[in-house]
Formats: C-alpha cells, structure tokens, sequence
C-alpha cells in the first residue's frame, strides 16, 4: 500500500512501507527507505547521506514486481502495412485472431487485478504512421471500468531488455491501454522475423514490471 500522498507523514511510516515494524529504529540513511519507489512526479535520491526531503515520500511504495514469459505470436489482419508481434486475446486489436501466449495474464498487485489482453507491438513496413515513428507498442488490460493511470497499475514495463515507462505512455481510460510510440530500425516483411524488441515468432522473451499497489 503506497504512502499518503499528503498530511502527515512520518519516518515511522516510511519504515514500515518499505517493510520494517513499527517503532523500530530507522533513518533517511537506510537503504530500504530510499528505496521506496518514488510516485509519479516525485524523486527519492537512492544515495546514502545526501540530502532528501519528506516531500520526496508522499505517494512513495514498496518496490514490487512481477514477471511473465511471452511466446511471441504474429498478428494477421485487414492492415497489410502493419506487422505484430508478441501477445493478443481474440481479436483484441483490428479483429487479427488471438496470437502468441503469456505465462501468466494477471497479478494481484498489478492493473486492479486485470487480465493483460494485449501486449504487443505494430510495426509499419513503410511510413511513419505513429507521430513520425514507425512502431507502437501497446499493452491493454480486460476491464469494465476505468484502470487509475498511475504507479498502482505498473511504473515500468520491460520487454526483452528494452524498458517502456508508464509515465511517457499514451493513456486510454476508455479500455484500459497504454500506448508508446517508437522507432524500430528494421521492420521486415513477415510473419516470423524479430521485430524489436519482440524476437522471433516461437521464441519466447520474459516481460517485467514494477510497480504495483
């Protein structure tokens, strides 16, 4: 459970978020507490004995995460211009069919308890479709309702080695997806080639996240 993100706020509490007990001895000097994952617009400065501020902890959490493995699937749809690559429920994007397989679609701490059903990219063969780029990376969770855009979803997403932040992402309350535009440096024209960061279709990558309540 994240810290308070205004009011009164004590080294106490900063103890026990990063898992000490209570009335305890702590201090800003323990590597726990700077620790402590930072909320949205927020910095904890991780070395010891440098100078920090109460107000750098509002909103602050525990360090978490989770990671899943990705069988890496290819996407066919009515857009002949665009490859996918990584994981869909059926017909979660442009009625492509379901493709790929994740190890696990949902964690407790993550996305309100959300299935992941897309997490995949769109690369165009040609042009630069997606604000001057020409890849998209997405990831959208299975809910009714509206998913709080904020570290409690996830702070961090990385996709074999390449890392995409929840804070520079496109946020679309009405289906629960984020959205990062990017360049790819070769976009082949298949079904089966890597497509970065994705590797090739049957091959499998792990997906990581921190974050979470």
């Amino acid at each position: 459970m994240a810290l308070p993100t205004s009011g009164a706020l004590s080294l106490d509490a900063l103890h026990v978020e990063a898992g000490g007990t209570t009335n305890t001895t702590a201090s800003f000097n323990d590597t726990d507490i700077r620790g402590l994952t930072a909320a949205a617009g927020k910095t904890i400065n991780s070395t010891l004995g440098t100078q920090i501020d109460f107000n750098n902890f509002y909103g602050a959490s525990a360090s978490s995460g989770f990671s899943i493995t990705n069988t890496v699937g290819a996407g066919t749809g009515q857009f002949v211009a665009y490859k996918y690559r990584g994981f869909a429920v059926d017909n979660a994007l442009f009625n492509n069919g379901g493709y790929g397989s994740l190890s696990s679609r949902q964690n407790a701490s993550f996305f309100g308890n959300n299935d992941i059903d897309l997490l995949t990219n769109i690369a165009a063969t040609s042009g630069t479709p997606f604000n001057n780029k020409n890849g998209r990376m997405l990831i959208r969770v299975g809910t009714t309702s509206s998913v709080d855009n904020n570290n409690d979803a996830f702070e961090t997403m990385t996709v074999n080695g390449t890392q995409f932040n929840r804070s520079d992402a496109t946020y679309q309350s009405s289906n629960g997806q984020w959205t990062w535009d990017y360049t790819i440096s070769s976009v082949p024209n298949d079904a089966t080639s890597a497509i970065e960061p994705f590797p090739a279709t049957g091959q499998t990558c792990t997906i990581s996240f921190t974050g979470g309540t």
